[in-house]
């Protein structure tokens, strides 16, 4: 009779204890986002939005104003363009004749499209 009384009481300790358990291991930092690689665009991919003279400007900064040999100037870029930075709200309309920059938070071009 003893052992029934103790049963309900010890699995209901035992319950409480990892559920302690599995909150103590705390907060873990979140993973940074994978960088993924620059996908090459040729300069036919760029042609039916003006572009195709900035099919080697992935890796580059964006930068207004004057621009030196690692970067593009967005005074140089076809209009219409967009320039698209992470979490940044974009209309989904489709395009073909404006070229999409879309870039790291630091101004560096990750993709060229046309659309």
């Amino acid at each position: 009779m003893l052992f029934r009384r103790r049963l309900p009481a010890t699995a209901t300790a035992a319950a409480a204890v990892l559920a302690l358990a599995a909150c103590a291991a705390g907060p873990q930092e979140p993973e940074p986002p994978l960088e993924r690689p620059a996908k090459q665009v040729s300069a036919e991919e760029l042609a039916s939005c003006n572009a195709s003279d900035l099919a080697d400007a992935l890796g580059k900064r964006l930068v207004r104003g004057e621009a030196g040999p690692e970067a593009v100037s967005v005074d140089a870029l076809p209009d219409p363009h967009r320039v698209v930075m992470p979490g940044m709200a974009v209309t989904m309309d489709f395009r073909p004749d404006r070229l999409t920059i879309t870039t790291t938070r630091d101004g560096i071009i990750t993709k060229l499209t046309c659309g």
